[in-house]
């Protein structure tokens, strides 16, 4: 008997389609399965929420590309061409894959048969898909531009400090007053200093926000976060992060972020638009933490001439981290190493 195992997927913009919903596709592949007699070996589907079909690192894709490699199924059943893929270098690399091991890709809603015109109708179809994808996610983008332009905030999750909020028929950030004190505080520490202290680094900052046991933002926002160290003990890359946003200053911009390559990097910057928010921080101590930080990328901070002349001045070779000066006490004279900072468990936790 032949083995078969069936594969569903959704986009976000297709999750509300009666004809499109996962439980309408996996009925279909099963009786497409059922009339030929085939003996269902798993029912694969991607997370209900929606998964994008240009994306070649899907779970269940990687599953299929396992019970594959293990000879474990003959034939791959998924509803409709579109529901695989909407890439068409990935439907081709995908299906190559897939045909190396003896295994056979049949469409419930479309016959392509192994042939010259078969093939070619196939290839039609999957640039179509592609196209109908790019289509979607520019329709997608210029709607989003235009609330943004309108003066709405599209944020998933509110910044340490705020609060998203619905006001006439537009999202934004309103001020939570328990967050944000702490947020002024951190930004006095790095800024001016406290109690005699001259100003804090972000090493500092972290230090003294475990010793007062300030709450973090996964303390103050509860079951929304995911947090595996004790109360009030906060990650450095959350100070880093704080410390780093300007909208704490009263203006968010969008697209200051995009993903290139499946990587979270800097937008230009005739590509961003400012909107303007309730401010936590007056402009002059953002300034202030600007010109703060980067005196700290220069290396003009702490470089001690003679022994530690390349501190800040160089980089790591595998993360691009700027390396610091440290002392190995381990020997007898205390020799000064460059070392990564990543690679400094007392300081990253």
């Amino acid at each position: 008997m032949k083995r078969a195992v069936l594969y569903a997927r959704v986009s976000g913009d297709d999750r509300q389609n009666e004809d499109r919903n996962l439980l309408s596709q996996l009925d279909m592949c099963r009786s497409y399965a059922a009339e030929r007699d085939w003996q269902i070996v798993a029912e694969l589907h991607e997370d209900d929420q929606g998964a994008s079909g240009a994306e070649f690192e899907l779970p269940q894709l990687n599953r299929i590309r396992e019970l594959a490699r293990a000879r474990a199924f003959d034939f791959l059943v998924v509803c409709e061409l579109d529901r695989l893929s909407r890439s068409l270098v990935k439907q081709l690399l995908f299906e190559d894959e897939l045909v190396r091991q003896g295994i056979k890709i049949e469409y419930v809603l479309g016959e392509y048969p192994d042939t010259v015109e078969g093939n070619m109708v196939k290839l039609v179809k999957a640039a179509i898909a592609e196209l109908e994808r790019l289509k979607i996610q520019e329709r997608i983008a210029r709607g989003s531009e235009s609330k943004v332009r309108a003066g709405s905030v599209l944020l998933s999750q509110s910044p340490f400090g705020y609060e998203l909020v619905e006001r006439e028929n537009r999202w934004t950030l309103a001020i939570d007053e328990a967050e944000a004190e702490i947020v002024r505080q951190m930004f006095h520490w790095y800024t001016a200093g406290d109690e005699g202290e001259g100003p804090l680094g972000t090493y500092g900052i972290h230090k003294k926000l475990h010793r007062l046991k300030v709450p973090s933002p996964a303390d103050m926002r509860g079951a929304g976060y995911f947090k595996k160290r004790g109360r009030g003990e906060w990650n450095r890359c959350s100070v880093v992060g704080i410390l780093s946003n300007e909208t704490y200053a009263g203006t968010w911009h969008w697209r200051k972020t995009i993903m290139q390559n499946g990587r979270c990097v800097p937008g230009p910057e005739d590509g961003r638009i400012a909107v303007k928010v309730p401010a936590i921080i007056s402009r002059e101590t953002w300034e202030a933490a600007v010109a703060k930080r980067s005196a700290n990328r220069s290396g003009t901070r702490g470089a001690t001439p003679g022994q530690h002349l390349l501190a800040k001045r160089v980089v790591c070779g595998q993360c691009g981290a700027r390396v610091s000066a440290r002392l190995d006490r381990r020997e007898g004279d205390s020799p000064t190493y460059y070392r990564c900072p990543a690679n400094d468990k007392s300081r990253t936790q």
